[in-house]
């Protein structure tokens, strides 16, 4: 309880400061206004009430400038410890994707784009299987392997820029997928004819439980930054992301089946 006095009893004095002039220019008013209805009031006293009056008014216009002053210090101060309070990205982004494992078994709705996905067939094969299991509708787009795009996309590679190699892990991730697609009509795969700037996964989309995970391709870098969207704190991000996966898939050919 002591600790609190010490704020209580500087509140107390700046409600002085800020209120104490006006309130007594309104009393000395009030006496002079009295008074110079009375009789017998010299008018050097009324001339002294004027002017005690206007002082106490001048005085009143000065404490309204420092207060102001005093309110204009105050929001700088806050603005700049909001800024040091403020998230920087080192926060916002990770440089590498969790294991979505556990989640994707739980969704109902999976879209998810990348570049050959060879990776993706190598460690999330059992993954999708139980998924479709479950009702799950899983589409993946990839580029198509037969496109100058997957051309363009090697060079972006740190460990190699070699085309070849490329389409050789499309082809192995078509192959691993093939035996996902002859057994279920909820998985589908689409072809895409350009180079997508960023990865996404679209899990569980216009339900309550919708998340996005985007990963921003790099040149030529080991960090792949990854970024977690959800619709009721990102609202706008979450709905640009969402339309831009749902555009790709849109554009894309329908994979027959076929291994190149």
């Amino acid at each position: 309880m002591e600790k609190h006095k010490p704020h209580l009893r500087r509140k107390v004095l700046d409600n002085l400061i800020d209120y104490g002039p006006v309130i007594l220019s309104v009393l000395v008013s009030t006496i002079a206004a009295l008074r110079a209805t009375q009789t017998g009031i010299s008018s050097e006293e009324l001339l002294q009430l004027v002017l005690i009056i206007l002082v106490i008014l001048s005085t009143t216009q000065l404490i309204d400038r420092f207060r102001l002053l005093r309110n204009l210090e105050n929001n700088i101060e806050t603005i700049l410890q909001t800024r040091e309070m403020t998230v920087g990205l080192d926060k916002v982004f990770l440089t590498t994707l969790p294991n979505l494992s556990d989640r994707l078994r739980q969704a109902k709705t999976i879209t998810h784009n990348g570049i050959t996905l060879v990776g993706t067939s190598n460690a999330l094969l059992t993954v999708f299987s139980n998924c479709l299991a479950n009702g799950c509708q899983i589409h993946l787009i990839m580029i198509n392997p037969e496109d100058k795009a997957l051309d363009v996309a090697s060079q972006r590679f740190f460990k190699h820029q070699d085309h070849l190699r490329l389409r050789r892990e499309a082809a192995h991730a078509l192959d691993n997928f093939s035996s996902l697609y002859s057994s279920s009509h909820e998985f589908v795969i689409g072809f895409s004819n350009v180079v997508p700037p960023y990865s996404i996964w679209l899990i569980d989309a216009n339900t309550k439980n919708a998340e996005i995970w985007v990963g921003l391709y790099s040149y030529r870098d080991t960090i792949e930054p990854w970024l977690h969207l959800l619709p009721n704190k990102d609202g706008e991000m979450f709905d640009f992301f969402q339309r831009q996966i749902e555009s790709l898939w849109k554009d894309s050919s329908m994979w027959e089946g076929t291994i190149p």
